[in-house]
């Protein structure tokens, strides 16, 4: 049964005596009169803030597709690669706030091995539901097609682009990038919680600049430029499988443990409407801030096109 909560004449309207961590069904209707009560708006869901419980909107570009009928031809496992790309569901995969994943997806825009055709590429911005406690230590997370990608220690590439140590990398037996080691805590942990890593300006580009005959299990100055030389845009989160909860969870921890979820729905767009609007995927490799601050306008002016509630709403 509905009920009555208020009587306002103001446009906006503020509800008492919710409890938390819950969905109400909401309408309005304009009253006149007592003989003149217009019908009920439409409903609308809102939700209270749960204890406990913090948000994050995060981004994520969809990873080792292409266009159905690309004639791109690529050495591994060429097959996945011409499957269509899709939004993707988070899970064992890693995300980003808007300016760090911008960074990431203006580097792999004149393609690339994670993205090979950006003009067909997806790009998706999701909202999660999170237990409020400190993040865990970031993992990378990589595999031969998205569905069947797998966590593991941050890898010397990801440690150079967020500035971390590399002191526990060693050199790769096949003469690789240097492989590196978490602790049994620390990798417990990220099996568990999200993980978070800063991200830095400007972004390495190791196809140019890695000595692969050299070895060094350094980020040294030729791939990034020291922490204090770099501009910190923002963050990478991993999202491990195992501790993700089933959609719009919103008491957390969930069933069985579990520490994050995500709304079951979200947006998405693709590369062609990004570049019709402006992104400049040009000097892809060797882009400067003017250009990196370009892209992250036109990524949030092209979403902001599809009106959302807040993530915390």
């Amino acid at each position: 049964a509905w009920v009555e909560s208020l009587v306002d004449r103001k446009q906006q309207a503020l509800v008492r005596g919710l409890r938390p961590g819950t969905s109400y069904d909401v309408r309005a209707r304009a009253v006149r009169g007592e003989s003149d009560m217009r019908l009920p708006s439409d409903v609308v869901v809102h939700r209270t803030a749960a204890v406990g419980v913090a948000n994050l909107t995060v981004y994520r570009i969809s990873e080792l597709c292409s266009a159905a009928d690309t004639s791109y031809s690529y050495s591994y496992d060429d097959g996945v690669r011409r499957q269509p790309c899709q939004p993707d569901n988070l899970y064992n995969h890693d995300a980003g706030s808007l300016a760090a994943d911008v960074e990431f997806i203006t580097y792999q825009s004149q393609g690339g091995w994670f993205v090979p055709d950006f003009n067909a590429s997806v790009t998706s911005r999701y909202c999660i539901a999170r237990v409020d406690a400190p993040y865990a230590d970031y993992v990378s997370c990589n595999g031969k097609d998205t569905e069947h990608y797998q966590c593991a220690c941050n890898v010397f590439m990801d440690r150079c682009i967020g500035r971390v140590n590399t002191s526990a990398c060693r050199p790769s037996s096949d003469h690789g990038f240097p492989e590196c080691d978490c602790s049994t805590a620390s990798s417990s942990a990220s099996a568990k919680f999200i993980g978070q890593m800063p991200v830095y300006y400007p972004f390495p580009d190791f196809e140019r600049h890695f000595n692969w005959t050299a070895i060094n299990t350094h980020c040294t100055p030729h791939i990034v430029p020291p922490i204090e030389k770099s501009i910190h845009v923002g963050d990478w989160y991993s999202m491990p499988a195992h501790g993700e909860c089933p959609p719009d969870t919103m008491s957390l921890p969930g069933p069985s443990g579990c520490t994050w979820s995500r709304r079951p729905s979200h947006h998405f767009l693709h590369g062609h409407e990004l570049l019709k609007n402006g992104f400049n995927a040009s000097h892809s490799r060797t882009f400067d801030a003017e250009q990196l601050q370009q892209n992250d306008r036109v990524v949030e002016a092209v979403f902001s096109r599809h009106p959302v509630r807040c993530c915390e709403c």
